[in-house]
């Protein structure tokens, strides 16, 4: 079983492996994790319903990002990324420069 604790203290917990998403039973949305992956710690070990040995993902994950959640025959499967850290970078970046711009005055 595997646990997701985000950056808020919340956790989503009971999951098993499945195709490399993470299945819960409950519900889960986008919106319920919406600006919660930065940072994101998944904390578990290998079950016996479990596919695959994913465990890769156990660990802190600095940046993460929702690539799908799907509904499948009453369960829920979470497929999660890494953001890599030169995107996350270059995003902050350009953040700054148009805030910048913005308080300049400056079209962009």
């Amino acid at each position: 079983m595997y646990t997701i604790t985000l950056n808020d203290g919340t956790k989503i917990d009971g999951l098993t492996l499945k195709n490399n998403c993470l299945v819960s039973s409950k519900p889960v949305t986008v919106a319920q994790l919406a600006g919660k992956l930065n940072p994101v710690t998944i904390a578990g070990t290998k079950g016996d319903s479990d596919d695959e040995d994913f465990s890769g993902l156990v660990g802190s994950h600095a940046h993460m990002e929702v690539a799908y959640i799907k509904e499948r025959e009453g369960t829920y499967h979470i497929a999660l990324a890494d953001i890599p850290h030169y995107l996350w970078d270059m995003a902050e970046l350009k953040a700054n420069v148009a805030y910048i711009a913005m308080m300049s005055g400056i079209t962009l």
